[in-house]
């Protein structure tokens, strides 16, 4: 695994609006979100799909459990945003948020799921006065709320923009009776060892979602969110038989030498530690790999 990913990633046919349903717990009593009038409202439990022509999507109701919320659009733009270098994210100094693969995360511990809507209703309201609602992305647990912020324009990564959103929810987190626990973030994405990323890249966007042109660069990113990323990590041609998939687990850097160590006490081994702590391979009994990376030490 080379120590840096690309940052600069150009999206392709990502563009439309993105359709999808969205499915929140509405116990009585409990606000759900409206996508049109950008606010929750009360009602009995309910889904929503969005639709066409709507910057934050058109919502038809249903029966439904569980919760995610994300901004309609995955929009190109003729003008690529900058995208900020690990360096400066981490100068940002953005103490709830961590910096995984491509996104910014954050979660919030709330006691219900009442008081993760009310919070994430007015982080809406504020990502929304910002102009900035279609970089956040969020999903509401019974006991917490998980948020992810990137721009999504002509790629996926992180730009000044999406830390003054980082700012914004945490200032409304700060309001509300919530606890930030960024050492509780984390994001897998799939890798898999290929020298032949443009033959193959096709065939994976389309089975994963559908559309063969659903590949940024070397990535293949799911718009609806549901599926993690897969990664293709350019190697040399070999014909003899190996390992070629692999997973890549994004944690917060103060969590990392702990779960390594973790790993290595149920039985694994340490197979190369010589990037860490950007990324320290590690394998199973029977030599299964896993990468385990954190953002320090990328450009």
């Amino acid at each position: 695994m080379p120590v840096s990913k690309p940052t600069a990633r150009n999206l392709r046919s990502l563009g439309s609006t993105l359709r999808r349903c969205v499915v929140f717990p509405v116990p009585p009593g409990i606000p759900t979100f409206s996508p049109d009038a950008e606010t929750f409202t009360f009602a009995p439990e309910m889904f929503w799909c969005e639709g066409e022509g709507s910057d934050i999507g058109r919502e038809s109701w249903g029966a439904g459990v569980g919760g995610r919320w994300q901004g309609a659009r995955m929009e190109t733009s003729p003008t690529e945003p900058t995208p900020l270098t690990t360096p400066e994210i981490v100068a940002a100094g953005l103490a709830d948020w961590r910096k995984l693969a491509q996104r910014l995360h954050a979660r919030f511990r709330t006691g219900d799921a009442a008081a993760g809507a009310r919070f994430l209703t007015d982080a809406v309201h504020a990502a929304s006065a910002a102009g900035l609602v279609e970089h956040l992305e969020a999903s509401l647990g019974p006991s917490h709320v998980d948020l992810r912020v990137a721009t999504r324009r002509n790629g996926v990564r992180v730009t000044a923009d999406d830390v003054r959103l980082a700012r914004l929810v945490s200032d409304v987190a700060h309001r509300h009776d919530v606890v930030p626990v960024p050492g509780e973030v984390t994001q897998v994405e799939l890798a898999l060892d290929t020298a032949h990323d443009a033959r193959l890249g096709p065939f994976w966007a389309a089975v994963l979602t559908g559309d063969p042109d659903a590949v940024v660069d070397d990535t293949v990113f799911d718009p609806t969110g549901q599926l993690p990323s897969v990664w293709f990590q350019g190697t040399e041609p070999q014909d003899e038989p190996r390992q070629r998939w692999h997973l890549d687990l994004w944690l917060a850097p103060e969590v990392a030498d702990a779960r390594i160590a973790a790993a290595v006490a149920a039985g694994g081994t340490v197979v190369d530690d010589s990037e860490a702590p950007s990324f320290t391979v590690l394998a199973d009994a029977d030599g299964n790999k896993v990468c385990v990376c954190t953002h320090l030490d990328r450009a």
